[in-house]
Parts: structure tokens; C-alpha cells; sequence
């Protein structure tokens, strides 16, 4: 056994062989004759052959076999060292460890309630007493078993805490998991772990300013903020507080824009920027004054924040949408890890596999690269160990809303990822078995070796309850000079068109189609002369929640009908009311009905009750154009207020009118006209070249456009 030390975030790292029966037994276990199991093993073999009436005998051979993942054998082992001396000390607490193993858990917690009747005083019997009830569902009673286990059992490890919040979760006593993790923290220290669940536990039970204050002192301990300030920004939105979310909005994106060019450019960062700046686009325009007023930035990022930032800088960052989802395992969470030279064979992978004496560290893990959060050990130099073995629990309420799902995998050199047993992915690893010495197909360098993979996988594959992820790192030589790992896990329910389709821009020969999904997708769009007879116009196959098709080549005032999806297939459309009609040539003396709508954006009955009205006397003559003359969303223009004022309004008359849009004065609280942006440029497509007809503008803010004559 190697010496304690304490990590980087506090963590006392106490590695035991799986032989040696790990976790709390160690020291009711007797010494074992070699460190290999296998030898160990055979060793005992031979000495209960010789002496088969010995239980000591039996007692060490069960260990073994229990820390070698064959829980029946070890067992029985510990059920004849109890034949042959029924007061065997520890015996019990063996048997129920390899119950609970063989998630017999009702005869676990039989087997943990007799060790402490024979020693009340036992914190190992104790904890598995505690493990037991909850895996039997009786959450209330496994909450006080566990005060009980945490007054008995020392060393005490964070995760006895997270398994007592768990239980208060379970058992709908949420205050006591917040005031049980603070009581950790106390014990133990502020360790990320459990900051992180208690900020998470606050934002569940809607105490939004507790969450903010707790993950402002969580941001004091790490190195990178970004990822917790969009945290941050997201509780302040909860909380009602939008400046001040918007001005932690900035500090991250700052942070990111301090990154090295290599981090900035990652896919997650990426994401992560491009989510942070289009908050900020559609979020209100308060001065900067204000936000340090109302947020002041973390002691972590201070620095950053004093840089100015402005709209082209924010730009630069962004890339691709921001995955829409459940995040089950977020990047940077903790993991269990062996990083013993030893093979674990197959069993480590199943999701009862006992990984509880396994340090625990907060990704990213690794060696040799320096960004690390937790250091592993990765074998001599020369002499690396060519797999570390990587475990992590997560729990699915209801898997069957999910249609999609994605592993977001950062690996160096090579990896296989497994759920619930099953393998779903492999990065970089040759084709057929993968064994402990199996060496990835080659060495990854460069911005490779920093790259967040992503990869699908079929979301049936979840369960309800509890799911393992295990995942084994491989080098790609015995030479490697590093390791890295993360892993990201995202479920999607299923896709839905959240915004449109509106048209805009309406030409004779072009007009332009836009709707949004709740997550990102491909983009597609399909037209026809009639409902049935649709064939694909475009497929774009990068993911998007603003989908905006502009067609062109089109033949003046006709009717085309359209449908629209992702770049495979069709999510809305394909009927009678979603149709379009193209303007007539200009100049063309032709019949024009012209729906007008001023300071319409109240979103409330009145608003319903002209709509209806004009709709009751229009009948079937649809408007060929419909106007709003501003004021068009109350009261900022704000993307959520023109979701109700406009969107959840007139959906069935947007998906075949064309809309022009002006700027009134609550439109513009949050808009820029200097700059045409804000969510009212955002939203509309408006002509800036004379496209339409009329004067060229060159900018959104004021337009003009034709309709016939």
C-alpha cells in the first residue's frame, strides 16, 4: 500500500490493491502472502489442502476472491470459515460485502446488523448497513443509519456524504442533503465534489441566491472558470437578476478569450462560447456599471474582466450551437480511477462491479500535460502502464422521453467507453478484443490529443435508476510521455420545431423560410406545388437551433407549398396551411390586402381578441402582407417576450404570410440599431440591398420593399 498524500483538492488518496479486500475492511483483513491475486491465491489453494479445518484459511481466500470480482466464491469461502468458527471475527461484514455484491441486499443488511450487534461500535459494518437499506429503497431509515455509520466509521470519505444526500433526495428531505453536505464540508474541507452537488441541490429546490453565493466560493478553488460562470449566469437568470447574469456571461466569455489559442479553439469551448454569446445577444443592455453593481465578477476572474470587450470579439469566440439536453455526466465531474499496473480483466466494467476503494478525482485526469485537475499514475517512465481503468455512476429518472444521446469523449492515446456493461464507443482502438496490453493505434499529438470526440450512441441503452460509464484509457507506447481523459454524457428528448416557420423577405422570385428547434439539428427544408408532391430543396447536416433557408429561382406570384425538418426528415409542414406565395412583379396591377398592427406586442386577451377578429372577417382571403408598425413585444423586445407577443400569437397566419416588421420604442430597449443587433435583428430577415425593391438601406434598421404596383 502505498502512502497517503493529499491531492489537489484535498482528497486523502489511499490506494489498495483489490486483493487486500479494499475500503474499510483493510484492517479487520489479515495479511496477504503476495500483492498478485493470482499468486495469492494459488498460495492459499495449496495451504487449505494442507489444512482444510483452518478458517483463517477460508477468511483470506474469500478476500481475495472478492477483491477478483467472484463474489459467489467468496461467499462461500466466508460461509465455511463461519461453519468452522461461528465467531470468526469480521465474518459477518465479509458475508455481507459479497451479498450486497451479489446484490443480495436484504441478506446484506441481515449480515451488517449481526457484525454490529457483536462490535456496536464498527463504522465499516456500519456503512454497509446504510449502502444496504438504500439499495432496498427504504431512504428514510438509510439517512439515519447513515449519521449513524458517519459517527462510527473514520477515515471518513466524501463519498459516504454523497451517498447520505442521496438518500435525503430519495427520502424528499432536501433541506437535511444540503445541511449533511455543509457538515462534510466542515469535516473534510470545501472539496469541489461536494460544493458542486450542494450548489446543485440549492438550484433543485429553487433557493437560486444560496446557489450563487455557494458557487461564488467554489469559483475561488479552480483554475478554469468558464464552465462554472455559465453556471453562474444560469442560477442569476433563475433568480430573476438578468443584468447581472449577463455581466458573468461576459467574465466567462473573457475567461475563454484568455485561454491559449488551442483550448479556445476545442469543440467544447467552442460550444460553450457560442451558447455564452448568444445569451448575451438576446439578454437586456445594461451598462457595465450596473453589472458590477448588481454581480460582482469572481476573485478568479477579475483580471479578465477589466479587459473591454465589444460585439466583433465576441463573434470571434463562438462556433457551433450549444447541445440541448440532459447532461448526465458534465466535463470536469469526478471519477473513479485505478491506475494500478494490473489487468482487471472484464469484470470492472458491469455496473455491480465494487469500485469503492478506487481513488476519486475531478476530471480532467491524466498525466504529462500539466492542465490536469487530478494527476493519475501512469507507470515509469519507459515502462507505462498501458491501460487506467475510469468508473462513474449516474442516475436516469425516466429514459424513455430520450431519442438521442452523446458521449463528448476526450482521450489520449486510445479509448473504450462502456455503459451498463455494453461497449458503445471506441476512440482510436483497433478492431476485435481489447485486452490490458492492447496499445492504441497510434500516438495523438498536437490539438488531437486535446479534442472532444463526439459520439452517438442508441439512448435505449439507459436505464431507469442507476447507470455506470466505465471507461479504460490505453497508450500507444510504453514511451508515452502523457495521459489525458474527460467525458461528457448528453441525452435529447425528442426533437421539436419551437419557433415558426415564419417567412421573410418576400420577393417575386425568392423568399425565405426560418424556424427554430429546441436542440441542435440539421437543417431541412422540402416544396412542391401541392402538399403531395414535395421534393428536398436543401439539407444541411451541421447542427443549428436557428434554421434559416433562403430560396431563389422562383416564379412570381405562385403558390409553393413547404415542409420542414432536419437534413433527414420532416419535423412540420407537408399540409395545406403551410404554403407560401411570392410577390407579384413590381409595377403589376394586381388586388393587395395589407393587415396592419400597431403596439400589438401585450401578449394578452386583447391582442388574442383582434387577432381572432380580423381572422373572422378575412376568411379564406389571406393578407398578402402583414405589417407590425412596432412595439411589437412588451416590454424590452426582449427573445422571450417576442416568443409570446408575436410567435405563440399568430403561428397558424406566420406559416403563410410574410411579416415586415418596424421598430418601435420597446422593440429597442434591447436592440442596437447602430449596430443592428439585439433580438429584434436577430429575429427578422430585412432587406439592407434593395432586394425587395424600393431604396437600398445597407443596414436593418430601416428598409424599403415593393409589393406590385
Amino acid at each position: 500500500m502505498r502512502p497517503a498524500k493529499a491531492n489537489r483538492h484535498g482528497f486523502r488518496r489511499c490506494r489498495l490493491l483489490p486483493a487486500l479486500a479494499v475500503g474499510l475492511l483493510l484492517s479487520a483483513t489479515p495479511r496477504l502472502l503476495s500483492h498478485d491475486p493470482a499468486a495469492s491465491l494459488l498460495t492459499l489453494d495449496a495451504s487449505i489442502k494442507e489444512r482444510p479445518a483452518d478458517p483463517e484459511l477460508y477468511f483470506k481466500r474469500g478476500h481475495v476472491l472478492l477483491g477478483m470480482q467472484a463474489p459467489t466464491r467468496a461467499l462461500a469461502d466466508f460461509e465455511r470459515a463461519a461453519s468452522l468458527r461461528a465467531d470468526y471475527p469480521h465474518v459477518d461484514l465479509a458475508r455481507g460485502r459479497a451479498l450486497r455484491a451479489l446484490g443480495r441486499h436484504d441478506e446484506a443488511t441481515v449480515a451488517a446488523a449481526r457484525q454490529l450487534a457483536r462490535d456496536p461500535s464498527g463504522g465499516a459494518a456500519a456503512v454497509l448497513h446504510a449502502r444496504s437499506v438504500a439499495a432496498l429503497g427504504r431512504h428514510e431509515a438509510a439517512l439515519q443509519l447513515w449519521d449513524v455509520a458517519l459517527s462510527l466509521v473514520a477515515p471518513r470519505q466524501p463519498e459516504f456524504y454523497l451517498e447520505r444526500a442521496d438518500a435525503a433526495v430519495a427520502a424528499r428531505a432536501q433541506i437535511e442533503a444540503i445541511a449533511g453536505l455543509d457538515r462534510a464540508m466542515r469535516d473534510l474541507g470545501p472539496l469541489i465534489t461536494l460544493q458542486e452537488r450542494a450548489v446543485a441541490l440549492c438550484e433543485h429546490n429553487g433557493r437560486y441566491a444560496e446557489a450563487v453565493q455557494r458557487l461564488d466560493r467554489l469559483l475561488r478553488q479552480v483554475a478554469r472558470p468558464e464552465s462554472w460562470l455559465a453556471w453562474k449566469a444560469r442560477l442569476l437568470d433563475r433568480a430573476g437578476l438578468p443584468a447581472s447574469a449577463v455581466a458573468v456571461r461576459q467574465s466567462a466569455l473573457l475567461a475563454i478569450a484568455a485561454l491559449p489559442d488551442a483550448r479556445r479553439q476545442a469543440p467544447a469551448t467552442r460550444t460553450l462560447a457560442a451558447g455564452l454569446e448568444r445569451a448575451v445577444r438576446h439578454a437586456p443592455l445594461v451598462p457595465p456599471a450596473v453589472f458590477v453593481a448588481r454581480a460582482p465578477v469572481p476573485a478568479t476572474a477579475e483580471s479578465i474582466a477589466a479587459q473591454s470587450l465589444s460585439t466583433e470579439s465576441l463573434s470571434t469566440i463562438a462556433a457551433s450551437p450549444p447541445a440541448v439536453g440532459t447532461v448526465f455526466v458534465p466535463r470536469g465531474a469526478w471519477w473513479r480511477y485505478f491506475d494500478f499496473a494490473m489487468d482487471l480483466g472484464t469484470a470492472w466494467q458491469a455496473p455491480t462491479y465494487d469500485d469503492l476503494s478506487w481513488p476519486i478525482g475531478l476530471a480532467q485526469l491524466g498525466f504529462g500535460d500539466g492542465d490536469e485537475n487530478s494527476v493519475v499514475n501512469g507507470g515509469p517512465v519507459g515502462q507505462r502502464t498501458p491501460t487506467i481503468y475510469f468508473r462513474r455512476a449516474f442516475d436516469v429518472l425516466d429514459p424513455t422521453p430520450f431519442t438521442r444521446a452523446h458521449l463528448e469523449l476526450l482521450c489520449d492515446d486510445g479509448a473504450v467507453v462502456y455503459l451498463n456493461g455494453i461497449e458503445i464507443a471506441r476512440s482510436n482502438m483497433p478492431g476485435g478484443a481489447i485486452t490490458f496490453a492492447t496499445l492504441a493505434s497510434q500516438e495523438l499529438t498536437g490539438a488531437a490529443e486535446r479534442a472532444y470526440v463526439p459520439i452517438t450512441f442508441p439512448p435505449s441503452l439507459l436505464v431507469a435508476g442507476t447507470n455506470v460509464v466505465a471507461v479504460e484509457i490505453h497508450q500507444a507506447s510504453a514511451t508515452s510521455d502523457d495521459l489525458s481523459f474527460d467525458l461528457e454524457v448528453v441525452a435529447t428528448p425528442r426533437l421539436s420545431v419551437s419557433r415558426g416557420p415564419y417567412l421573410q423577405t418576400a420577393t417575386p422570385t425568392s423568399a425565405i423560410v426560418r424556424w427554430r428547434t429546441d436542440a441542435p439539428t440539421g437543417t431541412g427544408l422540402w416544396r412542391g406545388a401541392s402538399p403531395g408532391t414535395l421534393a428536398p430543396v436543401t439539407s444541411i447536416a451541421q447542427p443549428r437551433t436557428e434554421h434559416e433557408v433562403t430560396m431563389t429561382g422562383l416564379t412570381p406570384s405562385t403558390r409553393y407549398y413547404y415542409a420542414i425538418g432536419d437534413a433527414t426528415q420532416v419535423l412540420v409542414g407537408g399540409t395545406a396551411e403551410y404554403y407560401f406565395e411570392t410577390s407579384p412583379p413590381a409595377g403589376a396591377i394586381t388586388p393587395a390586402r395589407i393587415w396592419v398592427l400597431g403596439d400589438s406586442g401585450t401578449a394578452d386577451a386583447n391582442a388574442r381578441a383582434v387577432r381572432d377578429a380580423y381572422l373572422t372577417f378575412a376568411g379564406t382571403r389571406r393578407a398578402d402582407v402583414m405589417l407590425m408598425l412596432g412595439d411589437n413585444a412588451y416590454y424590452y423586445g426582449t427573445d422571450e417576450e417576442y416568443q409570446r407577443a408575436v410567435f405563440d400569437t399568430y403561428p397558424s397566419i406566420l406559416r403563410n404570410t410574410f411579416l415586415w416588421p418596424t421598430l418601435g420604442n420597446h422593440d429597442a430597449v434591447y436592440a442596437r440599431s447602430s449596430l443592428a443587433t439585439g433580438p429584434y435583428y436577430d429575429i427578422f430577415n430585412l432587406p439592407t440591398q434593395g432586394q425587395a425593391g424600393g431604396l437600398l438601406s445597407g443596414t436593418e434598421a430601416y428598409y424599403s420593399f415593393d409589393y406590385g404596383h
